[in-house]
């Protein structure tokens, strides 16, 4: 029986890494757990390791594993078939994670060693690998309306303020509507103007004269009487 001590990196964030032994009759499940327990993972929902060849590519795939699983999982000697022998780890915990797994050293197993056990390790988990989507907000109306309708109404609402810059305000209207106004006075004023000149009332004709602005030939023959009746 030999214990197989492994260098664990996080993707490839060279500066958080972790050193873990286990004896080789241990399984993939306990590796599982050592790994979450030094890295400080949240418990996952979805794990999985597989064999990797040398340019870490996914080969075959081992197994799938959880903390409460209490099924036995395959002995990792069965795996090992080379002093290098490497593997790729996988988890979802609300956030997605990768490791490479990597033998770096075969030794003589102890029996007075508790393992498995993480000897050593380097670095964090950063920040940016745990950043989630904001959460939708229901309207006030409380009508489940998602976060995605809510933008999509303000940017309507936008896009209506920018067309009413567009259109004439209250106050150029109104100034329209003032030269309308002049123009109309003035149009009644010519009309007045004719209307006095062709219609005339009473008080004009007594002033005027009837039939004025008409020559004296073209009145010949004709009496006031007459153009009356």
């Amino acid at each position: 029986m030999a214990v197989y001590r492994f260098r664990v990196i996080l993707d490839d964030e060279e500066e958080v890494t972790r050193v873990v032994v286990i004896k080789s009759s241990q399984t993939f499940q306990q590796l599982h757990e050592i790994i979450v327990k030094s890295f400080e993972v949240p418990v996952p929902s979805v794990s999985a390791i597989f064999v990797s060849d040398n340019d870490w590519h996914k080969e075959d795939k081992i197994g799938d594993f959880s903390l409460e699983e209490a099924e036995k999982k395959p002995k990792i000697s069965s795996y090992v078939n080379d002093p290098h022998q490497r593997f790729l780890y996988e988890l979802e915990a609300g956030i997605h994670l990768q490791f490479t797994i990597e033998l770096v050293k075969i030794l003589s197993d102890d029996p007075s060693l508790e393992l498995p056990d993480c000897l050593s390790g380097e670095g964090e988990i950063p920040k940016y690998y745990f950043k989630r989507p904001a959460p939708v907000e229901e309207t006030e109306g409380g009508d489940g309306a998602s976060g995605e309708d809510a933008l999509l109404k303000e940017l309507a609402s936008m896009a209506m303020g920018l067309a009413d810059e567009e259109e004439p305000g209250n106050d150029e209207l109104g100034d329209m509507d003032l030269e309308g106004d002049e123009d109309s006075d003035e149009e009644e004023k010519s009309k007045g103007k004719n209307k006095g000149v062709f219609e005339g009332d009473d008080e004009e004709e007594e002033e005027f004269g009837f039939g004025s602005n008409y020559d004296e030939e073209d009145l010949d023959g004709f009496s006031e009487e007459d153009f009356r009746e």
